[in-house]
């Protein structure tokens, strides 16, 4: 992996939390549909969830 593709753990967290208190998505479901040959339009999203990256 590399940094054009990959977000560092402490910076996810980071804003993960901040997404999570700032949205109210407390309890649900965090994914993260984007990575290097993904395809984040056809990702199987959970119904309540929410993606980041």
């Amino acid at each position: 992996m590399n940094d054009e593709f990959y977000t560092k753990p402490e910076i996810y967290e980071a804003v993960k939390n901040y997404a999570v208190n700032e949205y109210s998505l407390q309890g649900r479901e965090i994914v993260r549909p984007f990575w290097k040959g993904g395809d984040y339009k056809n990702f199987n999203y959970p119904i309540r969830g929410g993606g980041s990256d």
